[in-house]
């Protein structure tokens, strides 16, 4: 068995900082062994003001693509190491440009035949397997290429396509009044039969909470209200789910099963012990919500539509107990 083999790139920052952890114990070896008073951490400002000469802070932290900050707190060991000062540049007085003292030229001539031997054995080590010398370009194109575009944004684009949605899930409030009261239009023309017997859930939502008869909950994905769940507060143990709806658009995207997760959990919290929820057998989406939900058939009622179709209301209960 081997973890970072099976689980692939999933691993492949671990692998990363398990293999810079490994290498940078062994350059720390060097350094002692050899006894010469220098840390890996050092070397790329050290590198940059040996190859290029004097430069600002400004302008190391953009060759490193790291913080202005992150250099700066560099900078100020290595001053007060007696390795580095500032000097002011021949062309703007006013710019101060990091060089080596006396003590940080004398080190640099220490530590240069150590990089050379570095280097050798790295091009050799690299050479030793046919992929493994590619690895240098390959981190170059990593790197170039999650400057356009970063691991979190291609994650995030990447579950939004394939049925997953980042999202507030959220009490209801007068300012989404109207996209509430379009969600249950909606449900009304597609379930024609449907009885809204609780009207104060449709014309005035805002008093749901106020009367503690129940409660509505959003799903607002980016910009927009995708969904609700609305419950009804049957007495002091027990509540009733009256609708589940999510747009049509926003489908397939388990926003259904986390507003209804929400709906259980705030109904545990406020004490209730029991929920019931009735759905025409035709709405298989909301069926396999409630499944997934924990709730469990309790019996079927049958009955006719205006066209004789059958009409069975599957009725469905979750123990909050359990």
């Amino acid at each position: 068995m081997n973890i970072y083999n099976d689980a692939g790139e999933l691993l492949f920052g671990t692998r990363l900082k398990r293999l810079s952890e490994r290498f940078l114990f062994n350059i720390t070896k060097i350094y002692k062994t050899l006894d010469i008073p220098f840390e890996p951490a050092w070397f790329p400002m050290f590198f940059i003001l040996y190859r290029y000469g004097p430069k600002s802070v400004t302008e190391i932290a953009e060759l490193l693509d790291i913080t202005h900050s992150a250099v700066s707190q560099q900078a100020t060991i290595l001053e007060r190491k007696g390795l580095l000062h500032f000097i002011p540049s021949d062309s703007d007085r006013r710019k101060r440009l990091l060089n080596f003292t006396k003590d940080g030229l004398a080190l640099l001539e220490q530590i240069q035949p150590v990089w050379q031997s570095i280097k050798r054995n790295m091009q050799r080590l690299l050479l030793d397997n046919p992929n493994s010398v590619n690895i240098l370009p390959a981190l170059t194109e990593i790197e170039e290429t999650s400057v356009n575009k970063d691991l979190f944004a291609r994650v995030l684009q990447d579950l939004r396509e394939h049925h997953f949605t980042i999202m507030d899930i959220i009490p209801f409030s007068s300012e989404y009044e109207t996209e509430y009261k379009a969600l249950i239009l909606d449900w009304m023309i597609n379930n024609e039969n449907t009885k809204f017997e609780d009207a104060d859930f449709l014309n005035k939502p805002g008093s749901v909470k106020k009367n503690n008869s129940g409660s509505i909950t959003l799903a607002k994905p980016e910009q927009e209200i995708a969904g609700t769940v609305v419950t009804k507060y049957l007495n002091a143990a027990d509540a009733q789910i009256l609708f589940l709806m999510v747009k049509k658009d926003w489908q397939q995207r388990q926003i259904g099963r986390i507003l209804l997760m929400d709906a259980i959990k705030n109904l545990r919290n406020d004490g209730f012990t029991s929920v019931t929820a009735y759905f025409d057998r035709k709405h298989i989406a909301a069926l396999k919500v409630l499944k997934s939900c924990g709730f469990k058939l309790f019996a079927m009622h049958h009955g006719l539509e205006k066209n004789h179709a059958d009409k069975t209301i599957l009725q469905f209960t979750l123990n909050l107990k359990e």
